[in-house]
């Protein structure tokens, strides 16, 4: 049960950030805004336990990151359940309000989405043994592909004016995340080069 517990605070806090944004709307249409504006946050921060916990314990090797680091699988279906309830918000956003998403968010979240389907359905030992090392690459390129939306999601937040302070803070922690991960790498190739 234990190891249950990041997809149920996953879930939990989706659903917190829901009863957020309907508490704070002054409309449907804001509440669901709202609630899609704040399980995207969560989202991104449970991702930011799976993308960074293995680059931040190479390097540190510090022992509270071990727990983490074991049930780093749990961590990322509570992520995919949090991100999972933001599509439902933002879905019935965009019904509400009347106005669709544009054509690139589409292509672009949505194969965001199918890549997050496809990191849900082989997070398990039966389907790393069965795809072997395509395993990994496709949760390598499927954990980068989740980061890159992130990112762009927050940078183009940075003109307007009532949300740019949140779209340069976001942006420079996914910027972060990601200078740690490439640090880490070039950590462990210098370390293996040396034996």
């Amino acid at each position: 049960m234990v190891a249950y517990r990041p997809i149920l605070l996953g879930g939990g806090l989706g659903l917190a950030a829901c009863f957020a944004g309907f508490t704070l709307g002054q409309t449907p249409i804001d509440d669901w805004q709202l609630a899609a504006r704040y399980t995207a946050r969560i989202s991104f921060f449970l991702f930011l336990i799976v993308y960074c916990t293995g680059p931040a314990f190479r390097v540190t090797r510090a022992e509270f990151l071990s727990p983490l680091l074991l049930d780093r699988r749990y961590w990322g279906l509570g992520f995919a359940l949090a991100h999972g309830i933001h599509l439902v918000a933002l879905v019935t956003y965009f019904w509400l309000s009347d106005r669709p998403p544009s054509m690139l968010s589409l292509l672009f979240g949505g194969f965001g989405y199918v890549l997050l389907l496809g990191l849900v359905v082989t997070s398990n030992d039966a389907a790393v043994r069965r795809l072997g090392r395509r395993w990994k690459t496709l949760h390598r390129v499927g954990v980068h592909y989740l980061w890159l939306i992130f990112a762009l999601t927050y940078l183009r937040r940075t003109p307007s004016p009532d949300l740019s302070a949140q779209g340069y803070a976001f942006f420079s922690i996914a910027l972060a995340a990601l200078a740690l991960r490439v640090f880490a790498h070039i950590t462990a190739k210098r370390q293996r080069a040396a034996h």
